[in-house]
């Protein structure tokens, strides 16, 4: 029997799965809670009830001041088997959160700053939703058939604008110690999903934009050569793939003006 949570506990551990590691700022934008104090509270009852992990190093110098970090615990995991909206092989995937390297914490925690600003930036005239590789994975989602492609999407969002149509995009982090090997075959993956065709017999609108960040500048220099390389080699001018750094994406979002093409 695990202990019982309060509605908004239930919320945030809800939310964790969607973005698997998530600090008290993202959760309490997520939430658009105010109250910071009652944030922190319902995290510590969370993480005495063994449903989130608090992730917290103050013995190194300098890592004090870095946010505190949570994913899910095993009660947590417990309680989101039970709501039956993960496959058997995602919820195997949060029993190895709690161990996951550095790179990939950060990666993570990269997806959820930029969904973060795909929310805040909502307003009365557009609307920008968001699906994260979490909710690819679930069963009623309308992009569940990326999952069974070779792509590696990290989100997929849309733009909605007032008397125009909707656009989408897709968006790969290529983390800083990703071999180029595998640089090279993510690329070529989307290449050959666009020419698959997919998108349109599954979602009603053209193929989406590309964007892919390079978590180094050396590793968004790379992709972007390699990825006009292959474009050329087939002619493909309808494929739009923009490039950015991971700094840039931490610094002005990915809704400023720090997109580069190919051109």
């Amino acid at each position: 029997m695990i202990p019982n949570i309060t509605n908004k506990q239930q919320e945030i551990t809800t939310l964790i799965p969607r973005y698997r590691f998530l600090n008290r700022q993202h959760i309490q934008s997520l939430l658009n809670h105010k109250d910071e104090a009652r944030i922190n509270n319902w995290l510590k009852d969370l993480t005495e009830k063994k449903y989130i992990k608090r992730i917290y190093d103050n013995t190194i110098i300098g890592k004090n001041r870095i946010s505190a970090i949570y994913t899910l615990d095993n009660n947590g995991i417990r309680y989101i088997k039970a709501k039956g909206k993960y496959d058997t092989n995602f919820i195997h995937k949060l029993y190895w959160d709690k161990t996951r390297s550095d790179s990939f914490i950060q990666h993570c925690l990269l997806i959820s700053r930029i969904c973060c600003e795909l929310e805040r930036k909502n307003n009365d005239t557009v609307t920008r939703t968001y699906s994260t590789e979490s909710d690819i994975c679930n069963e009623d989602s309308d992009f569940k058939f990326l999952k069974n492609s070779d792509l590696s999407v990290d989100i997929c969002f849309s733009k909605k604008e007032k008397g125009k149509k909707i656009q989408y995009f897709l968006l790969t982090i290529f983390d800083e110690k990703l071999p180029y090997y595998r640089i090279r075959k993510r690329i070529r993956a989307y290449k050959d999903f666009y020419y698959s065709n997919e998108w349109e017999n599954h979602i009603n609108s053209p193929f989406p934009m590309i964007f892919f960040v390079g978590g180094t500048k050396e590793r968004m220099i790379y992709a972007k050569r390699y990825t006009k390389r292959i474009l050329e080699e087939d002619n493909t001018d309808e494929l739009s793939i923009m490039f950015a750094t991971a700094e840039d994406v931490i610094a002005n979002g990915v809704t400023g003006s720090i997109w580069e093409s190919i051109k």
